[in-house]
């Protein structure tokens, strides 16, 4: 709890040291990169740009998918973001700086995002091997056009069809529908090569017997 509490302080400095070097003045003396690199040695969190997240927690979902749980730092706009968007994830990988996409599984508004990663390339296997509780990486801002419409302009049907880790988006919109309470109907179809790398199939069921919604997997 003490460390959690120091960052957030941490956190709050940075956002004040921002809003100062705003001023023309202080820009004329300081450089952005240096002031980004002294940040950087206070705390791993800390910057004036770039979405920082901490790993709070890893969860296994399949022998080859896991979801990761993230604390963003002060940078990211939480204002906007929607159900089925993704977010550039950024790692170093043997001196190199390389990045790959992956959709949002949690919905917006809550405290915690959470990207769930399918092992199948090079920085999905680093995160997997590497990335642990604790670990920090930098992320984009949210991103994508595939996305739920406005609560208000839902249609009284939707048909959503995913396969393999393509149900990521479709997680994330159909957690949404749930928060929404949606009384609509839903048809959702998801196919994957064995019950086995069905991902959230425990929580699909539930979420289908509990929202009365249709749900199936094909084999």
């Amino acid at each position: 709890m003490h460390s959690i509490a120091a960052e957030n302080v941490w956190q709050h400095a940075s956002a004040a040291i921002c809003r100062a070097w705003q001023a023309p003045t202080l820009q004329s003396i300081v450089r952005f990169g240096a002031l980004e690199d002294s940040l950087a040695l206070l705390h791993p969190m800390l910057s004036l740009h770039e979405v920082k997240v901490r790993v709070v927690q890893v969860i296994e979902e399949t022998a080859d998918t896991k979801t990761f749980f993230l604390k963003p730092n002060l940078q990211w706009r939480a204002a906007g973001v929607r159900a089925g968007q993704f977010v550039r994830v950024r790692v170093e990988i043997n001196g190199r700086r390389l990045e790959r996409n992956y959709s949002l599984t949690s919905i917006p508004g809550q405290r915690l995002l959470a990207i769930t990663v399918k092992r199948q390339g090079q920085v999905s296997a680093f995160l997997h091997q590497h990335v642990k509780q604790g670990s920090i990486v930098t992320l984009s801002q949210a991103l994508g056009e595939f996305v739920l419409p406005d609560e208000a302009a839902l249609p009284s049907k939707i048909l959503l069809l995913s396969a393999g880790s393509g149900i990521t988006p479709v997680m994330a919109m159909l957690r949404q529908l749930q928060a929404w309470r949606y009384r609509g109907e839903i048809v959702f179809l998801h196919c994957c090569k064995s019950a086995e790398d069905w991902i959230f199939a425990s929580e699909l069921q539930t979420i289908a017997a509990q929202m009365l919604w249709r749900c199936s997997c094909q084999i």
